[in-house]
C-alpha cells in the first residue's frame, strides 16, 4: 500500500501509524520545514529525520525519512520536496 498526502499530513504520528500497517508513505513537504542532509544517496535525494515536539515529551525517536527535491519546469513554481 502507498499513502500519498500533502504538506499539511507530514506529521511524525501519521507516519508511525501508517508505516504500522506496512505501508509506504510518500507527503510532501512544507517549504519551510528543516531537513538536515544526514546522508546523501547516489540520485541526489537524502536521508533526514523529522520529530514532532510532542515525541520528543513522550520519549518517541525520530523518523527517519528520505527527502525527494524537484522542480517544475515552471519559472513561477516553487521547488517542492517528497
Amino acid at each position: 500500500m502507498l499513502v500519498l498526502g500533502n504538506r499539511n499530513f507530514a506529521s511524525t504520528r501519521l507516519v508511525r501509524a501508517w508505516t504500522a500497517t506496512g505501508a509506504e508513505v510518500c507527503l510532501r513537504g512544507k517549504a519551510n520545514r528543516r531537513l538536515p542532509v544526514d546522508r546523501m544517496l547516489p540520485d541526489g535525494s537524502w536521508l533526514s529525520r523529522i520529530q514532532a515536539d510532542a515525541d520528543k515529551k513522550n520519549g518517541l525517536g525520530r523518523v527517519i525519512v528520505r527527502v525527494i527535491r524537484y522542480r517544475l519546469d515552471d519559472p513561477g513554481r516553487p521547488e517542492v520536496r517528497l
